[in-house]
């Protein structure tokens, strides 16, 4: 690393949205959904068929922006295949993009999580908005804005950036309404359908929740 360790890289922000295997389940409910009063998404598979699983869609070095469609890795084994992966291919890389693995690599702890967790089968979508450090110090001493496209939102008293995600209306399979959910079908379609995103299949939870 030519004398460079990653807790001297400067690291943006790593942007995720996560999704699950699972389309009907309770735990998912109870834990993501306000108690089984929210709702779940369904999404054609071709929506994410601009995003390849392998590490390979992300571009090593970054230079530019980064994203890539991944399976969260819950078993210590994996986790560490993933690791030599990108330690291998820094052996005979130059140092910049030596550092931009690093920094790659700091980034995909977001996809490593307790194998507690495996039960819920979820994949990221990841989304790297790299800027060279030196070009960020340009931009903070003229008083430009980091990122045009980076959007703030107020989450408890915290002020969060986020992207937003274009859809179309062709991206939707279904929509389930939660074992809890307060509103009907009928509000959920003419909601929809007012907001042009066509009839989209509504179902309700078959999971026992009271």
């Amino acid at each position: 690393m030519d004398g460079v360790t990653l807790a001297q890289i400067n690291i943006s922000p790593t942007y995720i949205i996560s999704f699950s295997e699972l389309q009907d389940n309770l735990g998912q409910w109870r834990g993501y959904a306000d108690e089984g009063k929210g709702v779940a998404i369904g999404f054609q598979s071709k929506f994410f068929s601009s995003f390849s699983p392998s590490p390979h869609r992300y571009q090593i070095p970054l230079t530019d922006e980064s994203c890539g469609f991944m399976k969260i890795l819950y078993d210590d084994e994996s986790k560490k295949a993933f690791i030599n992966t990108i330690i291998q291919s820094m052996i005979s890389a130059t140092p910049f993009e030596k550092n931009s693995s690093a920094i790659f690599l700091a980034h995909m702890a977001c996809i490593f999580k307790h194998p507690s967790f495996t039960e819920e089968k979820e994949w990221r979508l990841v989304f790297l908005p790299f800027e060279h450090p030196s070009i960020l110090q340009e931009k903070y001493e003229n008083n430009k804005k980091i990122n045009p496209n980076i959007q703030y939102i107020n989450r408890n008293n915290r002020i969060v950036p986020f992207y937003e995600l274009n859809l179309t209306k062709d991206a939707f399979a279904h929509i389930i309404l939660g074992p809890k959910n307060p509103s009907s079908e009928y509000d959920i379609s003419n909601f929809l359908i007012s907001n042009q995103l066509g009839n989209i299949p509504i179902y309700r939870s078959r999971a026992p929740y009271i």
